[in-house]
């Protein structure tokens, strides 16, 4: 290539547990870096771990969907997991509408795979 980066590289060879951008560090503050940023991979796995057993859940309730012939967009189910989400946001501090646009992700998802599951069924 061009030298240009390639689009995608190893985990490892991106964050190798070093100071951003060859900025210098101490020993300190760098070991703090790590121990967060050690912090933030666990919970991101949890993320992960969490949103597999969401969607084997979700996979469930579409393919009730799909043999009751209803449709996958249920809009008065989505508004009141929206006023849920926005309460439990504020419980925790988050920003209640940054919450309900992941959850808007996680749902177009989800529609998705039901809408999926009403064309096999079909």
């Amino acid at each position: 290539m061009d030298g240009a980066q390639p689009l995608f590289t190893s985990f490892t060879t991106r964050y190798s547990g070093r100071a951003d951008r060859g900025t210098a560090v101490d020993e300190q503050t760098q070991g703090r870096l790590d121990g967060l940023r050690a912090q933030v991979d666990a919970l991101d796995a949890e993320l992960v771990a969490v949103l597999a057993r969401r969607f084997a859940v979700t996979r469930q309730i579409g393919q009730l969907k799909a043999c009751a012939a209803l449709p996958a967009l249920d809009a008065s189910r989505e508004q009141a997991q929206d006023e849920r989400l926005c309460t439990l946001a504020a419980q925790q501090g988050l920003d209640a509408a940054m919450v309900v646009r992941i959850h808007e992700q996680i749902r177009a998802q989800v529609r998705a795979e039901h809408e999926a599951q009403a064309v096999q069924r079909s």
